[in-house]
């Protein structure tokens, strides 16, 4: 579709609508265009999707090649209380290596979420719905390779990736965990021992979450749960992550049959701290 051609201006929003896809364009000003460092020219725009009546805000960052060309993509899942614009880095680089890179605000991921949604009503659980739901649109995308779609996520980004995976086994070509949450549930036992003792209120991690949160994921088993997931897995652990140990790290890598773990220099936050050899890593694991 011309809108989507190199010479558009404007902000692409897909909406979804009994099961059609639809292109509209909104006059917010033109692409963002940048060079990477090997020389790739990137776009960079809004792709928005409207998923049962709900805004999810997204940015693809898209090598510039012919129209027609259909190219992998990765999908970039945050962590709690951030937004896609802390995706921003590592998504430059998958492009640069040759992939579209996508990210997009989980519904009332965060405070200032783009996204429709109430941070209170946010759990594990509705960010592996987004999770589907975005991945199911993406793959109607023409310039999208449908094939060829991977799933990394970091921090509550990574369980709820890993939660998703688990539930459809097509989802994604490959599962990219960084710095994964998969102690939630554990720290949430700890917070409230029993089920009636979650508030209806919580600050968890800087960020306040609703009682939903905390329940949802109480009873959780991560290690018994995301092993349904059988594609090929890459775990990414930065080498003095305060929020997750090296025990539960190797624990979510034996969780899966066909796994690998890659530990680079870094904190819990790899996407912004060290953004260049997370996407080495990456790069080297893609099919």
């Amino acid at each position: 579709m011309k809108i989507l051609g190199k010479a558009a201006i404007g902000t692409v929003v897909v909406a979804l609508t009994a099961g059609a896809l639809w292109f509209l364009l909104r006059n917010t000003g033109p692409r963002e265009t940048i060079k990477g460092s090997s020389g790739t020219r990137i776009d960079i725009e809004e792709l928005s999707f409207y998923i049962k009546g709900d805004k999810v805000f997204g940015k693809v960052y898209r090598p510039v090649s012919d129209s027609l060309t259909r190219l992998p993509a990765v999908v970039v899942c945050h962590d709690i209380g951030r937004s896609a614009d802390d995706c921003d880095a590592l998504c430059r680089r998958i492009a640069d290596r040759g992939f579209i890179g996508y990210c997009f605000d989980f519904k009332g991921g965060s405070d200032y979420s783009r996204s429709t949604g109430d941070p209170l009503a946010m759990s594990a659980r509705t960010e592996a719905e987004d999770i589907k739901g975005v991945l199911k649109a993406l793959r109607k995308v023409p310039y999208i390779k449908d094939s060829r779609v991977y799933l990394a996520g970091e921090g509550l980004g990574a369980l709820s990736a890993a939660m998703a995976a688990a539930s459809d086994k097509a989802l994604a070509r490959a599962l990219i965990l960084i710095s994964p949450s998969v102690n939630i549930p554990d720290l949430s036992r700890e917070m409230y021992p029993r089920m009636k003792d979650i508030p209806d209120t919580s600050e968890f991690q800087g960020m306040m979450v609703g009682k939903l949160f905390f329940k949802e994921i109480h009873d959780y088993k991560p290690f018994k749960k995301i092993g349904g997931y059988t594609g090929r897995t890459l775990v990414v652990h930065g080498t003095n992550d305060p929020f997750v140990d090296t025990e539960t790290v190797r624990a979510t890598v034996d969780a899966y049959d066909d796994a690998r773990l890659e530990v680079i220099k870094g904190g819990h936050s790899l996407m912004k701290s060290s953004p260049g050899p997370l996407a080495d890593a990456i790069a080297g694991f893609l099919d």
